[in-house]
């Protein structure tokens, strides 16, 4: 992200380095269950199906869809990381 740095000469944009975004993927509601769940997650890319897929890379992404999964993100880890 960049922000506005001043009026300095040659100075027009600086790096916001204090700014960290997250995502996280949360469980069906009752009313969504039997669809697709169309995000999918490595690391800290974030990809949504489709034709054709677009892929973005957060400081976080936190998979919450399924608690079965190994990877699965409870809220005491979002609160470690984000919270503390």
């Amino acid at each position: 992200l960049k922000a506005p740095c001043g009026s300095h000469s040659g100075c027009y944009w600086r790096m916001a380095t204090n700014v960290k975004v997250a995502v996280r993927v949360r469980p069906f509601l009752p009313r969504e269950n039997g669809e697709e769940c169309v995000i999918s997650m490595q690391d800290q890319t974030t990809t949504v199906k489709g034709n054709p897929a677009k892929s973005f890379t957060f400081d976080h992404s936190y998979w919450s869809h399924d608690a079965a999964d190994t990877n699965y993100a409870t809220q005491e880890i979002v609160h470690r990381d984000l919270g503390e």
